[in-house]
């Protein structure tokens, strides 16, 4: 009877997920890719290395047809730190693994043929709890420091709208209640802005609101002061969206 029963926990056993070690230069690169890191005082750039030390530790980056190196690793985490910096205790509990493909890919996750459009995806069905991206455009986002586009930042965004159970551009386990209205409103002006060609927006945030929550905060975080300026009231609700304090949560 007690050897069944060891049989049966380790056959329904939990896998543990084996996260990715931080490289050992993981400080270099930050200082040599991540504006945002670079803009934090000591004691602020000490907590990022925490976090994404923890972030690493959780979850597994594979390279799919890619070769990851310690860049690769140390973009996936701050993508992923950045837009939760401010909130205290955060934990993507909804990721166990990244694959990093060279490129772009299609709606089937192939890496050749036509209609190859994809960057970045957070998987479902079979993909749950697992993103792929494409290299190319991970290093882009924190290469090219002129636009307002970083798909990494992207998706981990995704994850975030996620949290409350819907994918649906509405954080509502970040924004209060009583903001999620003119939240709503907002996203529809703005959609129907890039439409009709009058904002700088990227187009991609047309597509809809699950879109276009994501790509509003690619621009928040990439150029908050062109983000801040040009679109005030917006940028207001994004800081209620993302910027916690310890012990305040509105």
């Amino acid at each position: 009877m007690a050897l069944i029963i060891l049989v049966v926990l380790f056959v329904f056993q939990p896998k543990r997920v084996h996260g990715t070690a931080l490289p050992d230069n993981f400080r270099e690169l930050l200082m040599g890719y991540v504006r945002f890191y670079v803009g934090l005082d000591e004691e602020g750039r000490k907590r990022f290395d925490d976090r994404l030390q923890k972030f690493l530790s959780s979850v597994k980056v594979t390279g799919a047809n890619a070769e990851v190196e310690d860049l690769d690793k140390v973009l996936i985490g701050a993508a992923a730190i950045i837009p939760v910096y401010y909130i205290p205790d955060w934990e993507y509990v909804n990721l166990r693994e990244v694959l990093v493909y060279p490129g772009n890919f299609n709606t089937d996750f192939e890496q050749h043929g036509s209609e190859r459009t994809i960057t970045g995806m957070v998987g479902t069905g079979a993909l749950q709890n697992v993103m792929i991206l494409s290299k190319w455009e991970l290093r882009q986002g924190f290469i090219n420091s002129k636009d307002n586009r970083n798909t990494a930042i992207h998706e981990f965004v995704h994850l975030i709208d996620k949290m409350d159970g819907t994918l649906d551009g509405i954080p509502e386990i970040l924004l209060e209640r009583k903001y999620i209205a003119r939240w709503q409103e907002l996203l529809e002006l703005t959609m129907q802005e890039i439409r009709q060609g009058t904002s700088d927006i990227d187009h991609y945030g047309a597509t809809g609101a699950v879109e276009c929550f994501p790509v509003l905060a690619e621009y928040f975080f990439e150029q908050p002061e062109d983000f801040s300026h040009r679109h005030p009231e917006l940028a207001e609700l994004m800081r209620r969206i993302f910027i916690k304090k310890q012990g305040n949560n509105s």
